[in-house]
């Protein structure tokens, strides 16, 4: 028995045959290998344990002193000691030198400890298996699962690799379900293989899994459950087996990084929120079999998406410019959130759905046509550039929050046939000055009117007639011009624009006149700048006169330049010499002084470090 516990020690150490053994347990063997061959050379020694104080490393010290001789004589004279080193052959020769029963009880007991700690140490290192394509597989004992009529599912994963391969069988049955947040928050996991056996992934199965990046669904999936992917905001890519029928409750919300997803002809279902938050998705696609997709909801804050695409062949729903339709489009279902500019809806649209266009934040111009009745629940609500809107004739409702947050909507028209203004259909339409109603202040007086403090605090113009002379300057309806009657002035015209952008900017534009400084009528190539008057004219007679006020643009040449600064400065030293048409506010501060000069100077130079507020 000590021959072959010899034999193994010795081929591990100097053969190497078997197994390789790291470096701490190499250096014990040789540390205890030199004890032995002291202890056979009967040489006076001590073991002392002692710690190091710069690493902290734990060892022992065998003290020689005794001898009287230095430790290269030492062990220069140690017989055998060379050989055992060298030799990959020395079990024999060393077994046969132990012949004293005290040296052989002695190393015995080394032997012993040190084939223990060793043998101890190889069962427990990690057992790596490899499949056909050498790819690693993950051992079952990083799994917490239930077997289960034949079938393992895996509940937990309870290892710490960043790469994971779930085996295809388990204490030989096969795996078919990834349960319920198995591998939930696993935030260091980077890639996962799911085997051909796998049949369902379960609720949360992958959420928050922050750092997946890649993943494999094996065509055998069916079931992918609710939330199983989400806030895997690491994902860009994936491709939903053939097979899977439903696209659950934010099944792949919160992803992110998604900039693609390929949704198979099997899918009949998408249901609310199924990507929710899919920031980076710009482009999808509906396959034919898709019946039922849970309008808005299914794609809400996608944030890049700029259009979604039915196939033709579908038979419930349809497509054009990126936009999504009830197949026969009279229902407007969903515009992508990156939808930029003015937008016509087609006139086959008679229903505006819930939040058809939420979060729109780039639209700056919707036509909605006659044929419309109802504009429902939130359906303009975050169009944010949202400057003006015409509602049709055709219009009996404005559902709750249908443009609410549409914080740059200036003035919107309301036909008289609208009899009901649900509960914050105008909230947050901080910029909100005009509403121009069809019908007259009783009509107004009798809609059923929910809260709505941004619409009411409005001026309202009662018995608005598109096309028709005002009876003052009134800025059209998709105009962002701002007229003072108060002041007698008009604020929102950008510098360098000719005459006939002004006049388009109020109602009545075959009325509109731009004189300049002198009373002149401006001529059409002409620059129109700060001190000229915008004058309604009725056969020949000035019915109404407002003076321009361009901010920024100081000297009334129409454009913004150093010389504005010069100016503005020279003004708020010596106002009585240098006037101005008006004391604009030009850095925001609220006050007017010479640091609106320094501002402006700075603007001339740098527009887009320092813009006019």
């Amino acid at each position: 028995m000590r021959i072959n516990k010899r034999s193994v020690l010795l081929q591990s150490v100097c053969a190497n045959r078997y197994r390789q053994v790291d470096k701490k347990i190499t250096n014990r063997i040789l540390l205890l290998i030199m004890v032995i061959a002291i202890v056979i050379n009967g040489l006076p020694f001590s073991i002392m344990a002692e710690t190091d104080t710069n690493t902290g490393n734990e060892g022992i010290t065998i003290d020689l002193s005794a001898t009287g001789e230095s430790i290269d004589e030492v062990l220069s004279n140690i017989s055998g000691l060379n050989a055992l080193a060298t030799s990959t052959n020395s079990s024999v020769s060393t077994s046969e030198k132990l012949t004293d029963s005290k040296k052989d009880s002695v190393e015995d007991v080394i032997i012993d400890a040190v084939v223990e700690e060793t043998v101890e140490k190889e069962d427990t290192k990690e057992e790596i298996k490899y499949d056909a394509g050498s790819v690693l597989e993950t051992p079952a004992a990083d799994f917490e699962y239930t077997i289960s009529d034949s079938e393992v599912t895996i509940d937990d994963y309870i290892g710490s690799a960043t790469e994971v391969v779930i085996p295809a069988e388990i204490e030989g049955y096969p795996v078919t379900s990834i349960g319920g947040g198995a591998f939930r928050r696993c935030n260091s996991l980077i890639r996962i293989t799911l085997p051909d056996s796998v049949t369902e992934i379960g609720y949360s199965a992958f959420e928050g899994c922050s750092s997946l990046a890649n993943i494999t669904i094996p065509e055998s999936v069916k079931t992918i459950e609710q939330f199983a992917f989400y806030g895997c905001s690491s994902l860009t890519s994936i491709t939903i087996p053939e097979g899977v029928t439903s696209i659950e409750h934010s099944a792949f919300g919160g992803c992110s990084s998604l900039t693609n997803i390929t949704i198979p002809d099997s899918v009949t279902t998408i249901i609310r929120s199924a990507f929710r938050g899919c920031s980076s998705l710009t482009n999808i696609t509906i396959p034919e079999g898709v019946t039922n997709i849970e309008g808005y909801y299914a794609f809400e804050g996608c944030s890049s998406l700029i259009s979604i695409i039915v196939s033709s062949n579908n038979i419930n729903y349809s497509s054009v410019e990126g936009v999504l339709f009830n197949k026969d489009k009279t229902e407007l279902i969903c515009c992508p959130n990156a939808k930029v500019g003015a937008y016509v809806i087609p006139d086959s649209v008679t229903n505006i759905g819930n939040n058809a266009f939420y979060g729109c934040s780039s639209l700056t111009s919707i036509t909605i046509p006659e044929g419309v009745t109802s504009i429902e629940f939130t359906a303009f609500s975050g169009c944010s550039s949202l400057t003006s809107i015409t509602i049709p004739d055709s219009v009996t409702k404005i559902g709750d929050s249908a443009f609410y947050g549409c914080s740059s909507l200036t003035s919107i028209m309301i036909p008289e046939g609208v009899t009901s203004i649900e509960f914050y259909a105008f909230e947050g339409c901080s910029s909100l000055t005009d509403v121009y109603y069809t019908g007259t202040e009783i009509q107004w007086n009798a809609i059923a009117m929910g809260d709505n403090d941004e619409l009411l605090n409005a001026t309202i113009h009662f018995n608005y007639v598109p096309g028709a002379i005002p009876e003052e300057i009134t800025p059209s309806v998709d105009s962002n011009v701002v007229v003072d009657s108060d002041k007698a002035t008009v604020s929102g015209i950008k510098a360098e624009s000719k005459p006939t952008d002004v006049i388009a900017q109020f109602e009545g534009s075959d009325n509109i006149q731009i004189v300049g400084k002198d009373g002149n009528i401006i001529a059409d190539n002409a620059l129109v700048g700060t001190g000229c008057k915008v004058q309604l004219v009725e056969n020949g007679e000035v019915k109404d006169e407002v003076t321009i006020v361009i901010k920024g643009e100081i000297d009334g040449n129409g454009i913004i330049d150093s010389d504005d600064a010069i100016h503005l400065l020279r003004n708020t030293l010596f106002p009585d010499d240098f006037s101005v048409v008006a004391e604009d506010d030009i850095d925001g501060s609220g006050e007017y002084n010479s640091d609106d000069a320094i501002y402006l100077l700075r603007y001339t130079l740098f527009p887009e470090e320092f813009p006019l507020k």
